[in-house]
This record gives structure tokens, sequence and C-alpha cells, in this order.
């Protein structure tokens, strides 16, 4: 891996190659070196070379604010904010102190934004996205279930069957409000409801609700892993055939050159990889077992 002075100086070299390719910055049209050259011909070889000197001190002084400036918004729920965005800001910290790091909140039309600039980057679950738009896998996720440690199931050791699990109150994460979801689908299945005790929008705030109640939460193992400590919560394997699912990056291919924005993908996916390490490390401590109290539904 880079030092951080390596990440740092790759981070001001790609400022730099998207300026001067710019036509201006805030309605000013930006002078690269390519602008400066093209006045040597009416320039004398000293005087051109002093003012050269001085327009490569204004420049290394403006690159060093301007990285903070045009770096990438990224498209991201909590879920990307959470796992991607808050260790990306810290390795941000030291190889690239002045940027601004923006996290925009993704619509259904995602494409759309993409292609406005409303962001230049997205994070999540993608399907079926046009030619114009590129996708790069950052890993696999999988759902769980969290209780609070003094749920009764979890208090008496009890196993957390199908049919218990539809009868327990249930928290649901729906970002964009909606009322069911792919369990509520699986459970029609086996002719089973559940009921939503309460739906949130966000997948950081759905554990601080288990955590103060009876309730059982079906989440992401990354986010679980991530809270179940500190809030106190016990992780159980589904009982429901709940298929993985990849999270990506995405962005529209007219950025596939630009070294700035390639920069940052290559942090993003270096972050990725070593979550991803982790993950597989971790994996199998992560899951609380039950004793077998011989229900089978």
């Amino acid at each position: 891996m880079p030092t951080r002075s390596a990440a740092s100086r790759r981070a001001k070299s790609a400022a730099k190659s998207r300026v001067a390719r710019s036509s201006g910055v805030g309605g000013r049209t930006v002078w690269g070196v390519a602008s400066v050259a093209d006045f040597s011909a009416d320039l004398s070889g000293a005087f051109f070379a002093g003012f050269v000197g001085f327009v490569g001190c204004l420049f290394e002084a403006f690159f060093d604010s301007f990285l903070g400036s045009c770096f990438p918004m990224i498209g991201a729920g909590d879920y990307a904010e959470l796992l991607l965005l808050a260790p990306l800001s810290s390795r941000l910290a030291g190889a690239a102190p002045g940027v601004e790091l923006v996290g925009v909140p993704q619509r259904p039309e995602l494409v759309e934004q993409l292609r406005r600039g409303d962001f230049e980057l997205a994070i999540g679950v993608f399907d079926g996205l046009p030619d114009d738009v590129r996708v790069e896998p950052l890993w696999d996720d999988r759902f769980v279930c969290v209780l609070r440690a003094e749920h009764p199931l979890v208090r008496a050791r009890r196993r957390l069957t199908l049919r218990r699990y539809a009868e327990l109150d249930h928290v649901l994460v729906a970002p964009r409000g909606q009322p069911r979801g792919v369990v509520d689908d699986l459970l029609a299945e086996h002719g089973l409801r559940r009921r939503v005790a309460r739906s949130v929008t966000s997948f950081v705030a759905a554990p601080h609700l288990v955590a103060g109640g009876d309730y059982v939460l079906t989440v992401s193992e990354r986010i679980a892993r991530e809270v179940a400590e500190p809030l106190g919560l016990m992780v159980r394997e589904p009982p429901l055939s709940l298929s993985p699912y990849t999270v990506s990056l995405c962005w529209q291919r007219r950025f596939d050159g630009d070294e700035l924005h390639r920069w940052l993908r290559e942090q993003l996916l270096a972050l990725a990889h070593d979550a991803d390490a982790s993950y597989g490390r971790n994996s199998s401590s992560t899951m609380n077992t039950s004793e077998d109290d011989g229900e089978r539904r």
C-alpha cells in the first residue's frame, strides 16, 4: 500500500490533471501548463523563465486549495456512509487533508442523477444499469437477524424458528417508505405474516430501536457486526432462505479516464478489499447460537 505522502502526491497530481483539462472554474478560465507555454513566443527568455517560476508557485498554492473543492460527490445511503465513507474519511485525512467529502442521497432515478452530475460516484445494489454506466463490485453481503440480549427469546435460549420469527415484533428498514419487503414475500409462501411494529428509513437507526425493545431486525450482516457489540445485540441466522447480494460502485463511463476520479475509485476499492479480508476472518465468530428446544418450525 502506498504511503500517505505518496497517496497525497497522487491525489494532487490527479487534481492538476483535471484542472489542466478544464475550460474554467467558477466561470473563470484556468491556465494549464500548455496555456502558459503559448505565451513563450511573446516573452524574452529570462523574463519568461521568471514568469513561469512565479506561475508555478501560484499553481502549487492553487492546487493545495483546489483539491478540496474539486472532489467528486458520492451518492450513498447510510449503509455505505457507515461502512465505506467513514473509513474513507480517515484515509483522506492523511492522504488529502483538504478534501471536502460530500455524501448525496440516492433517489429512484439514480441514472439520471449520474447524468445530471448530482454526484459522480454511487455506492449501492444495482441491477439493469444502461451501457453508459460502469459497475465495479465492492463486496458481497447477506442478511442476518439481530435481537437485544434481554429479549425473552434470547434469555430462554430458544431457537429462532420460522414460526417464532413470524410471531415476533419486527423492525423494518424501508429507505423509500415501502410497507413490505422480501421477508414478507417469503413468509407468505409459507402461509405466514409478520407484524412490523416499527418502520424506519435508516439502517443505522434500526439497530438502536432493537437495542431498546423486544424486536427482531433482519439486516445486513456487515451492519450487524458493526453495531452488535456496542449496542448489546445478539446475531442469529434467519430462518428464511434470503439470497446474498453484491454492493457495487458505479459511475458514468465518461469519467473512466479522469485521474482524480480514478484515484478516488482506487481508494474505495482498497477499503472494500481490506474490509472483505476482515469480514472473512471474523464472520465465523459473528453468529450467536441457542439451544435446540425441539421445535423445528
